[in-house]
């Protein structure tokens, strides 16, 4: 594995983690207020739907570059198992933890959704959840 230290990764690790961390916290906001069906004549609720589908996915670039210059960096010890494995590390081990518990209840969150979405409805016009499967892709 290729380690480095310097102040361009150690940067780049706390700027992206706090980016990604208030790119989930406007994700949250946003998916409630789409769930309580908030909308105005100057913003409909497509439009929230979508900015949270879009935000949402521009987090996870963020999480993803946090995640590999938090690898690299040699500054601090954590490895790929740590980032897999909650709890793990050597170094903080509640708050690497936490943040290698994270992205799967995301992922869980994102699986009920499709798998919601799949579910029957009273018209009968349900598609199969095979049908809805490239959503899970999409938060």
């Amino acid at each position: 594995m290729l380690a480095a230290s310097s102040p361009i990764l150690w940067y780049t690790t706390r700027a992206s983690g706090t980016v990604a961390l208030v790119l989930f916290t406007a994700t949250v906001v946003l998916g409630i207020l789409s769930t309580t069906r908030v909308a105005t004549t100057n913003w409909p609720r497509f439009a929230l739907t979508d900015l949270h589908r879009r935000i949402s996915m521009i987090a996870l670039v963020f999480l993803g570059l946090h995640i590999v210059t938090t690898v690299l960096d040699s500054f601090v010890s954590v490895n790929l198992i740590s980032v897999v494995v909650p709890f793990t590390s050597h170094y903080k081990p509640l708050w690497v933890g936490l943040g290698a518990v994270a992205p799967l209840f995301a992922a869980g969150s994102r699986a009920e959704v499709a798998i919601a979405g799949a579910a029957p409805r009273k018209g009968g016009n349900a598609q199969p959840f095979f049908g809805r499967i490239d959503r899970l892709a999409v938060a």
